[in-house]
């Protein structure tokens, strides 16, 4: 089984970005039959879903874990939804490391408005 995981540069004030230490991690993992391949994503809303997608068709991997960072939260929150628009959030958005900051842009404007997951979110909720 080949296993693809991803994380992000640091962005905003943040020195390090915990996802990128999670990478560091990762790669010494040593699961019998598992190949682990990591990417670190650069935090910019134009290009890391292109890097995820070019190390995606290289790596041909069985399962992507992509990992972000919620500053504030101080448990593993797994996505339940993804949504087809590119948005900072209200209030105080963070931009991006290239100042960009994305209000309800779409994303794909021939996909869904948003991909359900399938993974038992409360279980993963409940272990972490």
């Amino acid at each position: 089984m080949k296993v693809l995981i991803s994380g992000f540069e640091p962005f905003g004030k943040m020195k390090i970005n915990p996802t990128e230490e999670l990478l560091l991690e990762a790669e010494k993992f040593e699961i019998e039959n598992v190949e682990i391949s990591t990417v670190l994503l650069p935090v910019n809303y134009d290009e890391c879903a292109e890097e995820l997608i070019r190390k995606m068709v290289d790596f041909q991997p069985d399962v992507v874990i992509s990992c972000g960072l919620a500053a504030g939260r101080t448990a593993i929150t797994p996505e339940r939804i993804g949504i087809n628009i590119k948005d900072t959030g209200s209030g105080d958005p963070y931009p991006d490391n290239k100042g960009n900051i994305p209000t309800d842009e779409v994303i794909d404007e021939e996909g869904p408005d948003g991909l359900f997951s399938t993974l038992p979110i409360r279980l993963i909720e409940k272990k972490s």
